[in-house]
């Protein structure tokens, strides 16, 4: 709730974290907080999703603190946010693609590893049918189940050896951030080289949008 109410932002990125430009390029990102008051409201503590009664709400906090998941039994739909994601979303080019995989919560934001690997557990659990998440397309059935308790069991495997936040996370209360550990040495110059990258991607991509609309024949009626 503090990070909706304008009491506090939510804990820096770690950029030296899983590698690609998107990771490189988080100090950019916005983190809050943001004012909400007078429209957000707490959830019940019971589970219960006002409104949505098919529905239920999942604490996974690690990517982020206060973190929740929705789930509805009756079809096993799963809404998991960040606490696992459908794409790579460090890589800008995945993000591009959307290529599809199962895979952790975005490295450079996630604030509190352990917390992550219980919030993956706890998904794999419920034996999602299907899983949307807040990066990547929606997967569903047997093979994505599978891939996700994958996830669950070789956490290690996949989290970062080191970072800001890798062994100690940061700390958070109910007003928000309290404190986080220092930040680890960081190449700057990746940061520059990763936006000129993404930044030629990107007038790459205009071109041969533009040379493929002058190419195509005229819808116009």
């Amino acid at each position: 709730m503090p990070y909706l109410t304008g009491e506090s932002p939510y804990p820096p990125p770690d950029p030296t974290v899983g590698g690609g430009s998107q990771s490189w390029l988080s100090p950019l990102f916005p983190r809050g907080p943001i004012d909400l008051r007078g429209t957000v409201q707490s959830l019940p503590r019971d589970g219960a999703v006002p409104g949505l009664a098919e529905w239920h709400w999942i604490s996974t906090p690690g990517h982020s603190p206060g973190h929740v998941s929705f789930f509805r039994a009756g079809d096993r739909t799963l809404i998991a946010g960040d606490a696992i994601v459908a794409t790579r979303q460090e890589s800008t080019l995945a993000v591009m693609r959307q290529r599809a995989v199962v895979w952790r919560p975005p490295a450079y934001f996630t604030c509190d590893w352990e917390a992550a690997r219980q919030s993956v557990e706890t998904l794999a659990a419920l034996d999602p049918e299907v899983l949307a998440t807040g990066h990547g397309p929606v997967l569903r059935g047997a093979r994505m189940r599978r891939a996700v308790r994958a996830l669950a069991v070789n956490f290690d495997r996949v989290m970062p050896a080191s970072g800001r936040y890798v062994p100690f996370p940061a700390v958070t209360d109910g007003h928000g951030l309290v404190h986080v550990p220092p930040r680890v040495p960081f190449d700057r110059a990746a940061v520059v080289r990763a936006a000129l990258g993404a930044s030629a991607l990107g007038v790459s991509l205009a071109l041969v949008g533009a040379k493929y609309w002058r190419r195509s024949p005229s819808t116009a009626g």
